[in-house]
């Protein structure tokens, strides 16, 4: 973690990203209803890609690294399946990206209490 982290009050950012976080679950869980009818739609790994890279540069700004380190493990995912380095089936989007878990880890282990 940066000095400027350190000393920086991120509370007052805490808010917008709840809301911002929110709008790319709800992405997310569109793009994964999509895959499930059209498994390898490069679209819909291009699209997860991009919500998960957002929610991992929004969570390093926020200074919730375990969540930026998890986003940044799903991007890896998502890479690989975009360079046909994984052999992830259809069926398996479902269980690696499952919405209700990454939301519960965002409100439960970074920003409630």
């Amino acid at each position: 973690m940066s000095y400027l982290l350190l000393s920086m009050d991120t509370s007052q950012y805490k808010t917008l990203f709840l809301q911002e976080a929110e709008e790319h679950l709800k992405g997310i869980s569109e793009e994964l209803l999509k895959l499930e009818n059209e498994p390898h739609a490069p679209s819909g790994i291009d699209n997860l890609f991009r919500h998960f890279h957002s929610i991992k540069g929004m969570a390093a700004s926020m200074g919730y690294e375990a969540m930026a380190g998890f986003s940044h493990q799903l991007e890896d995912l998502l890479d690989a399946v975009r360079k046909k380095k994984d052999t992830t089936q259809p069926g398996d989007y479902r269980r690696h990206f499952k919405r209700d878990r990454y939301s519960a880890n965002i409100y439960k282990t970074h920003c409630r209490g």
